[in-house]
């Protein structure tokens, strides 16, 4: 572990983060040889995600946050999902019922999830979803020859985004004396810019040279940087 003076408060989230999600109902335990052959074929690894929340401004850590995800990456489309793809919102329906709270004074409150995810349903989707199985990850302490049946949409797992509607990296700012609301990304804007290496680049107008030309030489050198790239710039 980089941090082994955190493992305290790693093993603490980790805690946190499983028996959330037991106590949320999002799985059932199996013993391993109770399973059919058929339901083998749907056993998928799991891993602790571990990320820590430092506050925008001072760079002090804020909470160190672990995530059970589902390892997806080797699910077969058509077998063990259908769709992958997020349903995100359109910014034009935002602003419309921003615009709507604003002009008619109405009381807004802005929600942050706790496992966002399991807060929607298998039944949130048009299509059957086969049953799914995952080992226990690593770092948990479970009896051997267990595995867990999801119950509910989980990180990693490619149709889980598909229960889920969510909009990222807007904060609000309200006016109420004016009655006016702002929507702004400039925090997201700024992690991604930090992330990349680029937070003390210069705005222009014209981010190249007229008649420029790139090459392979001008992509990202680090693996995954591109594809995470091209995500972020999505939004």
């Amino acid at each position: 572990m980089r941090h082994p003076r955190l493992a305290p408060f790693w093993k603490e989230s980790a805690g946190e983060e499983m028996h959330g999600l037991f106590r949320r109902g999002c799985f059932r335990k199996w013993r391993l040889a109770d399973l059919s052959a058929e339901q083998r074929l749907h056993i998928f690894g799991s891993r602790f995600h571990h990320k820590i929340k430092r506050h925008t401004k001072t760079g002090i850590i804020k909470s160190l946050k672990i995530r059970l995800v589902v390892m997806g990456n080797n699910m077969t489309k058509g077998e063990d999902f259908t769709d992958a793809f997020a349903p995100v919102p359109r910014s034009t329906v935002g602003r419309m019922l921003m615009s709507m709270a604003a002009a008619m004074n109405l009381e807004m409150h802005c929600v942050d999830f706790s496992q966002a995810f399991i807060q929607a349903s298998w039944e949130d989707l048009p299509e059957d979803v086969p049953q799914i199985f995952i080992r226990p990850p690593v770092g948990w302490d479970e009896d051997p020859g267990i595995v867990y049946e999801v119950l509910r949409p989980l990180y990693g797992i490619p149709s889980s985004a598909r229960a889920l509607h969510y909009t990222l990296g807007c904060e609000v700012v309200r006016d109420r004396a004016a009655g006016t609301l702002l929507m702004k990304q400039g925090s997201y804007i700024r992690r991604i810019l930090a992330t990349h290496g680029m937070t003390d680049a210069n705005p222009v107008k014209t981010p190249l040279q007229p008649g420029a030309r790139l090459s392979k030489k001008d992509s990202p050198a680090i693996p995954g940087a591109a594809r995470m790239m091209r995500r972020t710039s999505m939004y």
